[in-house]
């Protein structure tokens, strides 16, 4: 028995209590995001019936967050900008907001079924993203490959959960459908790459798109990579199925709310600070911002090592790797810049839960090749 036998037992319930530690810590000290302000007055929309429904969703929400987290945070939080200023204080803005918002009607659905019984639909809105984060703790402990070693494992999920560079543990602190979709994404990945239950992957990917739909990219992608990696029917039928699936609750949740992909986004997180503008209102030059919103980004992101660490990762599993963590690996860096494309943010740079699935993809596929073995016995086509 090895001499470190005892201490690696000691290595899960650390890690648990680490991750509990930190959503305790951020239920009680969120990091209060302006994103509470509309889940929360949607979450009042579902905590109620039509008739019971508030006046003013805007005005409920205010007086609900104001409760919940004192009048001086929430003016603040509102009057950070010229946008925030006139959403905050007009029903009719605020109401403009909220297609976007509604296409995450999992998270939505939670907060008011949780927001009823708490009392508070500003902190249910919380509540739920830490008590996420423990499943995505769980899951992240699970999906270890098979022959890494779980000393090693503990340390990389330390360093990539709670480094200064990306800050992911931020997650279980601010109001994001990001937490429930990802444990959903991540349940996944372990029906696919893991342990073999197919059974359960269109449940869990559909869930993860119910609850962010910009998710179906990068499950496609794992499907589509699973896909052509197998050799049997009824997994490439499961797959494809999934595909279909992923694909029907993407455009059945946008087209029914009238949120087209990333309009809404593109006019009021970055065309309006961006170009100066009102809020609501993009630029003429719609397409130049764009691409120097893109530009400014990328400029970002190259001046953090998050993206050197993960090109060496990279460079890593296709030295080494068997085809499908080199697959992984291209999928997860394709999916990186793709975000880039899709959600120019500049400000934002790495330090984003919107990459988080490529960190974790890429940590997989580095541990799977150091390893040199397989993270299931199930699929053969696994261990080439």
């Amino acid at each position: 028995m090895s001499a470190f036998a005892p201490l690696q037992r000691l290595l899960f319930p650390v890690w648990m209590l680490l991750i509990l530690l930190n959503s305790f810590y951020g239920y009680h000290h969120p990091f209060l995001n302006w994103d509470a302000f509309p889940y929360t007055g949607l979450g009042i929309e579902a905590g109620h019936t039509e008739a019971g429904r508030p006046a003013s969703l805007r005005e409920a929400a205010q007086q609900d967050l104001i409760q919940a987290y004192g009048r001086e945070a929430i003016d603040a939080l509102n009057g950070a900008n010229a946008y925030t200023r006139t959403v905050a204080q007009d029903d009719a803005a605020f109401e403009s907001q909220l297609p976007f918002y509604r296409v995450k009607p999992l998270y939505i659905s939670t907060i008011g079924v949780v927001g009823h019984a708490l009392g508070s639909y500003a902190r249910a809105a919380f509540l739920i993203c830490g008590v996420c984060f423990v499943g995505v703790g769980l899951a992240l402990w699970r999906i270890r490959p098979a022959g890494f070693s779980p000393m090693a494992w503990f340390v990389l999920l330390l360093v990539l959960l709670f480094n200064s560079g990306t800050r992911l543990h931020w997650m279980a602190w601010a109001a994001s459908p990001d937490p429930l979709a990802i444990v959903f994404f991540l349940a996944g990945f372990y029906g696919l790459f893991c342990k073999p239950a197919l059974y359960w992957v269109p449940v869990c990917f559909g869930l993860s798109v119910w609850a962010r739909p910009d998710y179906m990219v990068f499950e496609a992608g794992l499907l589509a990579l699973y896909f052509w990696h197998s050799r049997s029917l009824r997994e490439r039928s499961v797959c494809l199925g999934t595909a279909v699936l992923l694909v029907v609750l993407y455009f059945a949740n946008t087209l029914s709310h009238q949120s087209y992909p990333m309009v809404a986004l593109w006019q009021q997180a970055i065309l309006g600070p961006f170009a100066h503008t009102p809020p609501l209102q993009a630029p003429a030059d719609f397409a130049g911002v764009y691409w120097q919103a893109v530009q400014l980004d990328l400029a970002t992101i190259f001046t953090r090592p998050p993206v050197y660490l993960c090109f060496a990762a990279l460079a890593y599993v296709l030295a080494r790797g068997n085809p499908v963590h080199k697959a992984l690996g291209v999928l997860a860096m394709g999916i990186f810049f793709f975000r880039v494309l899709l959600l120019p943010i500049y400000e934002w740079g790495v330090q984003e839960r919107f990459f988080f699935m490529s960190y974790v993809v890429l940590l997989y596929g580095v541990a799977g090749t150091y390893a040199q073995t397989t993270p299931t016995r199930g699929n053969e086509w696994l261990r080439q």
